[in-house]
C-alpha cells in the first residue's frame, strides 16, 4: 500500500501520488476506503462508553463502578477527574457527552433513568435547566420513579427539598412543571430502553465502523458492530 502510494527512487523521498484525504474518502465518495487509525480508535472508545450503559450488571462495569463510585445516570459513566485514574478508562469516559448526544431514553418503569442527570424530557437533563431545585434536592441522585407517587386514581410527582423554597427557587419550581407538566407522563411494568437515535434498530452497530465526515457530517453515524 505504502509503495503504491508513495513512489520512490532510491534514497530520495517519495512523491504523494495521492492526497491522504482521498484515500481516506469512502469508495462511495471517489476515496479509496482506507480507515483511518484515529477515527477507529474514537469509535472503538465510544463504543465501550455505549456498551456501560447497555452491560451495566456485567461484571466488567461492576468492577469500574467499584472503582470509580456510582455515576450519577446509569447510562453513561461519570467522567473521571482523579488523577489516580486508568487512562484508558478515562478516554473511555470522556466520550459520555457524545454517547448522551446520540442516544435517547424510552421510559418504562422510570427505574433507571434518572430524574436529574439523564435526559428524559427535551434536550438537556434538568439539571442544567433547573440547577437551584437541583442542589436543595436530597433525592437528586435517584430515579425518575422515586419522583413518582403512583395512587389508584391518579399519578402525582414527589419531591423532598432540603429546606423551605425561597422566592427564586418557588419560580424556578412554576417553570419546572410548565415544562414536564402538573403530572408525570405514565410508567409501566417493562424497563426503561436506550436507543441509538442513528440507527433505525436502536442499537449502536457498524456498516463503516468511522466517523462519517463524508460529505459534511462530523457525527458518529454508525459504531462498532454489537457482539452477536
Amino acid at each position: 500500500m505504502r509503495n503504491f502510494l508513495w513512489h520512490k527512487s532510491g534514497d530520495q523521498d517519495g512523491v504523494h501520488l495521492a492526497n491522504w484525504e482521498l484515500v481516506c474518502t469512502l469508495l462511495e465518495f471517489g476515496g479509496l476506503g482506507i480507515k483511518k487509525l484515529k477515527a477507529m480508535n474514537v469509535v472503538l472508545l465510544a463504543k465501550w462508553c455505549w456498551r456501560f450503559g447497555v452491560e451495566y450488571d456485567q461484571l466488567w462495569c461492576q468492577v469500574v463502578i467499584k472503582k470509580y463510585g456510582v455515576p450519577a445516570s446509569r447510562w453513561v459513566p461519570d467522567q473521571v477527574k482523579s488523577p489516580h485514574g486508568t487512562c484508558c478508562w478515562k478516554s473511555i469516559a470522556s466520550f459520555s457527552s457524545i454517547i448522551i448526544k446520540g442516544s435517547s431514553l424510552k421510559l418504562g418503569s422510570g427505574s433507571d433513568i434518572s430524574f436529574w442527570y439523564d435526559i428524559w424530557h427535551g434536550d438537556q437533563p434538568l439539571l442544567q435547566k433547573f440547577p437551584l431545585l437541583h442542589k436543595i434536592d436530597k433525592r437528586r441522585r435517584e430515579s425518575f420513579a422515586a419522583h413518582t407517587v403512583v395512587d389508584p386514581s391518579h399519578t402525582s410527582w414527589s419531591f423532598d427539598f432540603s429546606r423551605v423554597l425561597n422566592v427564586a427557587e418557588v419560580l424556578e419550581c412554576i417553570e419546572m412543571f410548565s415544562c414536564i407538566g402538573a403530572s408525570p407522563p405514565p410508567l409501566f411494568d417493562s424497563l426503561d430502553v436506550k436507543r441509538w437515535v442513528l440507527d433505525s434498530k436502536g442499537s449502536s452497530r457498524s456498516g463503516q465502523g468511522h466517523l462519517a465526515s463524508y460529505p459534511s457530517s462530523t457525527f458518529l453515524v454508525n459504531m462498532v458492530r454489537e457482539k452477536p
